[in-house]
């Protein structure tokens, strides 16, 4: 059971029908212009969090047999786009005490340039991750999903949550590729307060 969030609020940078460095003759021309002028996020670095966007407020909901959180409000680099999410966003995940416990709740991020002046959001999903087994249990797609925030451990005692806490993993194996746990920019350079 895979559920997907729009956060309420957020920007992201340099997309075509935002186009905040170059205006020429029509909106199509800054379809080009954009992917260009993000290639300068490389500085920084690629799929990595800059600033907060941490899971916080962990609690068991509807009697213990589910949980809820908050994705705090954050900036990232997805894609090659820079990503402010300007709210904190709260998700709530019913019924989890129906699957087993070896099983672990993944929070990520799923987003993809596309060349196109349409809306194109970032979203936060949460799905069930065999750790055994190495794969998401509601599929994963490696060119949309690539920023892992965390990952819920739980354990289940008589039907209802008894324990819950975020795991302290560094990396996560999902069909046989390593991605890192909240990675963050080892290159940021800071200038007077701000990132560059």
């Amino acid at each position: 059971m895979a559920i997907i969030y729009s956060t309420p609020t957020q920007k992201r940078f340099l997309e075509p029908y935002k186009q905040r460095v170059f205006q020429y003759d029509s909106e199509y021309s800054n379809i080009y212009l954009s992917r260009y002028t993000n290639n300068l996020l490389n500085v920084i670095g690629d799929d990595c969090i800059l600033r907060d966007a941490d899971i916080i407020n962990l609690n068991k909901i509807n009697g213990d047999t589910g949980i809820e959180f908050t994705v705090e409000s954050g900036d990232i680099i997805h894609d090659l786009t820079f990503v402010q999410l300007k709210t904190n966003t709260t998700i709530q995940f019913p019924n989890l005490n129906i699957y087993s416990s070896i099983l672990k709740v993944i929070v990520y991020t799923s987003f993809q340039y596309i060349q196109s002046t349409e809306e194109n959001e970032l979203k936060i999903k949460t799905s069930l991750y065999d750790p055994v087994n190495h794969v998401v249990l509601d599929g994963w797609e490696p060119n949309t999903d690539r920023i892992i925030l965390g990952v819920i451990g739980f354990t289940i005692t008589d039907d209802l949550i008894d324990l819950l806490y975020l795991e302290d993993w560094i990396n996560i194996n999902i069909g046989g590729i390593n991605y890192s746990i909240r990675k963050t920019s080892q290159k940021v350079l800071l200038i007077d307060g701000g990132i560059l």
